[in-house]
């Protein structure tokens, strides 16, 4: 129940919610933010694989696209 009635019986907010709301929104902020990184990563590994380089690092702050160095056919 979202509202529950109190000691001189007017309606309040269940405190269950009020206790727990908060943990429950953070929480979605962390996961969805952990989405949103993990979206924006996978479209740079593409990015680098589509120029012809190779990602080094996995999914460390580091990580860089290394590109094959250029060769003349000469």
């Amino acid at each position: 129940m979202l509202f529950v009635r109190g000691i001189k019986g007017n309606i309040k907010l269940n405190p269950g919610i009020k206790e727990f709301g908060f943990i429950v929104i953070v929480l979605g902020l962390l996961i969805g933010s952990t989405i949103h990184w993990g979206w924006g990563l996978r479209g740079a590994i593409q990015k680098c694989e589509s120029a012809g380089g190779t990602w080094v690092g996995g999914t460390l702050k580091g990580a860089y696209c290394a590109l094959a160095p250029h060769q003349d056919d000469t």
